[in-house]
């Protein structure tokens, strides 16, 4: 009798988590950016914010490389630069243009000049 309550409540605890609607296993990113060399690296959909830090570092490889933005499940980041890569700003939002648009406007309300993206995406 006990190993059928035990997989009753499997399958309960199963089918709970599919109307959830959350993935089993959630998706990070980061974005890592030098401000003094101007180089950015990134990573999205990393089951761990570490490992999605790791990567983002080595990307941008060099010492001065600091993780500048983290990206939860479902949601996007972005890293703008003036052009001469010397400010920034990020900016994360539920949508790629919404996390655009914020990085734009975080690197404008800092620095002078025209700003660009240098950087944007999403975690699944």
């Amino acid at each position: 009798m006990r190993p059928t309550v035990m997989l009753a409540a499997g399958a309960v605890a199963a089918f709970a988590s599919l109307l959830s609607g959350r993935p089993a296993l959630a998706e990070y990113g980061s974005i890592a950016y030098d401000a003094h060399s101007g180089r950015s690296g990134a990573a999205w959909n990393q089951h761990l914010s570490r490992r999605a830090d790791g990567i983002a570092l080595r990307r941008c490889d060099t010492p001065g490389c600091m993780i500048r933005l983290r990206v939860g499940p479902r949601m996007c980041g972005a890293l703008a630069t003036t052009a001469e890569r010397r400010g920034w700003g990020t900016g994360i939002a539920p949508r790629r243009a919404q996390a655009r648009f914020a990085a734009l406007q975080a690197c404008q309300r800092f620095n002078s000049g025209r700003c660009l993206i240098r950087i944007a995406g999403c975690d699944r």
